[in-house]
């Protein structure tokens, strides 16, 4: 499992998987800096963009509560 330093905590790592981490970097590509994840104007996702993008995956996913899922909710 990579572990990449927290942003929010540098002393503590933060465990990717490697499944989560090779989807990720193929993503990102060749961008070495700005936001993780853009609108095609290059604009970084709003909160409720997120929550918007987090809720049609997990409907996707079959994920029962998919229609009040938040980000918060996927930290174990």
């Amino acid at each position: 499992m990579h572990e990449p330093v927290s942003p929010l905590r540098p002393e503590r790592p933060a465990p990717v998987p490697p499944l989560a981490l090779d989807a990720l970097l193929a993503y990102l590509g060749d961008r070495a800096d700005g936001p993780l994840f853009a609108t095609e104007s290059g604009r970084r996702w709003s909160q409720p963009e997120v929550w918007k993008h987090l809720r049609v995956l997990a409907r996707r996913a079959g994920i029962p509560q998919a229609a009040s899922i938040k980000p918060h909710t996927l930290r174990t």
